[in-house]
């Protein structure tokens, strides 16, 4: 009986405590530690810096395009 009793404390200790979600479905966050919260923290800086480079990038393309169409305007009157 006792080692009855073993095998079921070991089978119900490492057992998971809630039913495993699906491969590829997302989920909540089981706890904050301070290396996730570290984690979420770069991330969304990093986000923040692609959305600034994004805009950046845009407006820099509106320049050039800008300046092509003016370039080629001036190069046909010229001829």
């Amino acid at each position: 009986m006792f080692e009855s009793d073993m095998d079921n404390a070991f089978e119900n200790r490492s057992a998971p405590k809630e039913e495993l979600p699906e491969e590829g479905v997302a989920t909540l966050a089981g706890k904050k530690t301070q290396e996730t919260l570290f984690a979420t923290d770069s991330i969304i800086d990093a986000l923040d810096i692609v959305e600034d480079e994004l805009k950046r990038i845009t407006g820099h393309a509106k320049v050039q395009t800008s300046c092509s169409k003016r370039l080629c305007s001036r190069i046909l009157d010229k001829l």
